[in-house]
C-alpha cells in the first residue's frame, strides 16, 4: 500500500516538473522562421543594367559593380540559426555565376558584412536555385545586394525568397542603457538599440539670416527637410533631436529647401586639414559623419571650427579677386581670375600668319586660333581662358601644317602623340603651363653655316655644317682644309673637292 501510494504522487512530481522546465523552456528559448518573397534588385550601380528581366554586369564596369534590394521594409534582416534563399533562374544563353551580400547599412557603413557561395545559373530554361546561410550570431544587416561576376552574360532572378531563422536563449531586445529603446528586461541584445542624437549648427557666422534649416543626407534622399531644426531662443544656434539607429549618419545643414547649403565652406575646410567632414573628394562635396550613439554635436555652419562673432569673414587668400584684408575668417568666397595660356611660336624663316589646328577645330587648317606677330619672328597664342581640358595641336604657317614625325624618329618629344609613320601631334597637358616651341621641330630653328672655329668663314650662330668652310694656307703647300690642323692627304681631297686655299 505505501509503495502504491509514493509511486502515484512521484509520477504527478515528475510530470509536474516536466511541464514547469517546458514552461521555463518556452520563456527562455525561442525560434522565429521568417520569409520575404518576391525580393527584387533594382537599385544598379557603377555600371550593371536591369531591364526588368535581365542582370547584367557589362565589360568595363566597376569590379564592385552590383545590384541593390531597394524595399527596406524587410531590415533590419538577422540570421542567428542561418537562413536561405531560393530563386528561379534563367540566362540569355551564357551561364552566369551570381552570389549574394548582406552589409550592416549600405555603403560605406558597410561592416559586418556577409558573402554567401557563388552559384552558376546555366540554360535558357527556368530552373530552381538555392543557398545556404550559415548562422551570423546577432549581427544584423540592411543591406541586400546581388552580384553577377559573369561579364556580358544577362541572368534572370525571379521568385527569390529569403528565408531567415532565429533562435536565441533569454530575452531579446536592446541592452544599452543609453538607448531611448533599452529594454531592462532583455538579456540578448538583437541589435534593435536607437539612440538619441541632437543636432546642433550655430549660423551666427554664416551671414545668413534663415527661415528654416535642416540637416539632410543619404538616409532622407536629401530631402533638406526630414531633420528639421530650430532656434526657439533666437539665439542663433539651431538644433533638433532624432531617433537614430546605431552606425553612422552621414549629413551636412541647408536652409529653405535648399536655398544655401554649407558645402562649399566644408570642401575648403577639408582642403585646409579639416576634419569634419570626412565623406569628401575634395572638390565638390564634402559631408560630416557621426558615429549614432546618445550625443550632442557642436556644429558651425560650413565650419569644422567653433564660431567667432567677432570675426571678420571673407575671402582670406591674397591670389583672390575678391580678397578681403580686413577678413579674419575664410568663408568659401574666393573667386580668381580664369587661367590664360600663351603659346610662343618661333618661325625660324619669314611668315605672313600663323595658326593651330587639331582635333577641336576638326583639323581645319584655317579654323584654329590665330598668332600675334612679335616682330622677331616670334609669334604668339593667347587661350584666354585657357583650355580645361588636354590640347591636341599642330602648327600652321601660312596655310602649311607642320610635320613632325621626323623629329619624333629622331628622338625628340615634343609630339608625344604619334605612331612615327603617318602623325606626330603636339599635346598641351591641362595646367601645365605656358608654352614655347618650334614651328616644324622639337627643337631650335636650323642655321646652316660652317661650324669650324679655325675657318676665316665661322658662323657662330650655325648648326647645321653646310660643308662652305674656307681655311687658311699652313706652311705647307696645301693649306688644312679639312679643319684638322694637321696638313696631308685628307686635305688634297678637299682640295679637289672643294676648291679650297692653294699655296701661291
Amino acid at each position: 500500500m505505501t509503495c502504491s501510494l509514493i509511486m502515484p504522487n512521484n509520477t504527478l512530481l515528475s510530470r509536474a516538473l516536466a511541464l514547469l522546465f517546458f514552461i521555463s523552456a518556452s520563456l527562455f528559448s525561442y525560434a522565429q522562421e521568417t520569409t520575404y518573397s518576391g525580393i527584387e534588385f533594382t537599385g544598379t550601380f557603377d555600371g550593371t543594367t536591369y531591364d526588368g528581366t535581365y542582370y547584367t554586369y557589362p565589360t568595363g564596369s566597376q569590379p564592385w559593380a552590383g545590384f541593390a534590394n531597394e524595399d527596406v521594409t524587410i531590415y533590419p534582416l538577422s540570421f542567428t540559426d542561418g537562413g536561405s534563399i531560393t530563386f528561379t533562374g534563367a540566362t540569355a544563353g551564357t551561364d552566369a555565376d551570381v552570389y549574394f551580400r548582406f552589409e550592416y547599412n549600405p555603403y560605406p557603413d558597410t561592416e559586418p558584412s556577409y558573402n554567401t557561395t557563388s552559384v552558376t545559373v546555366s540554360g535558357v530554361d527556368a530552373a530552381s536555385y538555392s543557398v545556404d546561410i550559415p548562422s551570423q550570431g546577432f549581427n544584423t544587416y540592411s543591406s541586400f545586394l546581388l552580384y553577377v561576376t559573369t561579364f556580358d552574360s544577362p541572368v534572370s532572378l525571379t521568385n527569390v525568397t529569403l528565408t531567415t531563422t532565429n533562435s536565441s536563449t533569454g530575452s531579446p531586445g536592446c541592452t544599452d542603457t543609453t538607448a531611448n529603446n533599452y529594454d531592462a528586461s532583455a538579456t540578448v541584445d538583437n541589435g534593435s538599440c536607437t539612440y538619441d542624437v541632437t543636432l546642433t549648427v550655430d549660423m551666427n557666422c554664416s551671414g545668413l539670416t534663415p527661415g528654416a534649416v535642416a540637416a539632410t543626407g543619404p538616409s532622407d534622399g536629401w530631402s533638406c527637410g526630414a531633420y528639421s531644426l530650430s532656434d526657439g531662443d533666437g539665439d542663433g544656434v539651431w538644433e533638433g533631436t532624432f531617433s537614430l539607429a546605431a552606425g553612422t549618419f552621414e549629413y551636412i545643414y541647408c536652409t529653405d529647401a535648399w536655398a544655401q547649403q554649407e558645402t562649399s565652406g566644408l570642401v575648403a575646410e577639408m582642403q585646409n586639414g579639416g576634419t569634419c567632414a570626412p565623406v569628401t573628394d575634395y572638390a565638390s562635396y564634402a559631408n560630416r559623419l557621426i558615429t549614432v550613439g546618445a550625443i550632442t554635436t557642436t556644429d558651425t555652419w560650413g565650419s569644422c571650427s567653433v564660431c567667432d562673432p567677432s570675426a571678420i569673414t571673407g575671402c582670406t587668400d591674397p591670389a583672390a579677386d575678391n580678397y578681403d584684408p580686413n577678413a579674419t575668417s575664410d568663408d568659401g568666397s574666393c573667386t580668381y581670375p580664369p587661367i590664360i595660356l600663351t603659346i610662343t611660336t618661333t618661325v625660324c624663316n619669314s611668315a605672313s600668319s600663323v595658326q593651330m589646328t587639331g582635333p577641336w577645330w576638326g583639323w581645319d587648317p584655317n579654323a584654329g586660333p590665330a598668332a600675334v606677330d612679335n616682330g622677331d619672328n616670334t609669334w604668339t597664342f593667347t587661350l584666354d581662358p585657357a583650355p580645361t581640358a588636354d590640347m591636341e595641336y599642330l602648327l600652321v604657317v601660312d596655310g602649311v601644317q607642320e610635320s613632325l614625325i621626323q623629329s619624333m624618329i629622331d628622338g625628340g618629344s615634343c609630339a608625344p602623340i604619334t605612331d612615327y609613320a603617318n602623325y606626330a601631334n603636339r599635346l598641351w597637358v591641362l595646367n601645365s603651363g605656358d608654352v614655347a616651341n618650334v614651328y616644324g621641330s622639337c627643337g631650335g630653328c636650323v642655321v646652316p653655316g660652317c661650324m669650324y672655329t679655325n675657318a676665316d668663314n665661322y658662323n657662330p650662330l650655325a648648326n647645321d655644317d653646310d660643308g662652305s668652310c674656307i681655311f687658311p694656307p699652313t706652311s705647307t703647300c696645301i693649306g688644312d682644309l679639312d679643319g684638322d690642323n694637321v696638313s696631308g692627304t685628307s686635305d688634297l681631297l678637299a682640295l679637289l673637292a672643294n676648291f679650297g686655299v692653294v699655296c701661291p
